[in-house]
């Protein structure tokens, strides 16, 4: 006779595992070029915060260079990614960069213009993913739905539907990279984003560096004028590639 407690601890523990395995994998592209880096995080509002940037699945962290005696001696900042809504641009000055960081940010550079045949795979691969991830989804609960058709596998599938639903949510959610085929075959190019402020849009230009469903990456800008050359990190909501310069 089957254990039917037993089995529920198995399969919570096993779904479980690979939920936080897919969850801990899919931090955005965007945010972790910038990881360990000194950045101004823009607000929408106003506020903007300085700090190095900690990025997680569920947001984001900056850890303030010396207590800041504004905020009672804080020693960073949270925002949680409920609140990336209200982001403007997060920039990274060149010149704020600790020689081995910018050295790390030109190969990073690089690569854009002239990637390795395994990025190249790596990309071609994600992208590809993204294309089907309906599909994907579809497979998945196919196989489930034959295991679960009779025999050993409908008695322990029984009753462990919440567990199988959360990892194919994972799944589904890891997917998503939302691959965009305008903005792919420009990446590594010099192009011109209209970036809302407000009730105007200033232009920004930028080489495309990398996109997600949620953020743009360019870099060698010269946001915010007059404080040299950044690489920034605007909302797509929020910005618009408008042009291609080269």
């Amino acid at each position: 006779m089957t254990d039917t407690f037993t089995i529920t601890i198995i399969v919570l523990v096993i779904s479980t595992a690979v939920a936080a395995l897919i969850k801990g994998r899919t931090r955005d592209n965007c945010l972790k070029g910038f990881s360990a880096n000194l950045v101004v995080l823009e607000m929408k509002d106003g506020k903007t915060v300085t700090g190095k940037i900690n990025i997680e699945t569920t947001g984001l962290e900056l850890i303030y260079p010396q207590p800041n005696p504004a905020e009672s001696g804080a020693l960073s900042y949270i925002l949680y990614k409920t609140e990336y809504q209200n982001i403007l641009v997060i920039s990274r000055l060149l010149d704020k960069l600790a020689p081995e960081e910018c050295e790390a940010r030109n190969k990073d550079l690089k690569k854009t213009y002239r990637p390795s045949w395994f990025n190249r795979l790596k990309r071609k691969t994600r992208n590809l993913f993204a294309t089907i991830r309906d599909s994907v989804t579809e497979i998945i609960n196919l196989f489930i739905g034959r295991f679960s058709a009779g025999g050993i596998g409908a008695k322990i599938m029984a009753g462990q539907q919440k567990y199988i639903n959360q990892v194919q949510q994972e799944v589904a959610t890891s997917l998503n990279t939302s691959f965009e085929p305008l903005l792919e075959k420009h990446i590594g190019q010099k192009v011109m984003i209209m970036l809302k402020k407000g009730e105007n849009y200033e232009n920004i230009i930028g080489i495309l560096k990398e996109y997600t469903s949620s953020f743009l990456t360019l870099m060698d800008t010269a946001y915010p004028a007059g404080k040299g050359t950044s690489d920034i990190i605007v909302l797509r909501d929020n910005a618009t590639v408008r042009h291609i310069m080269e």
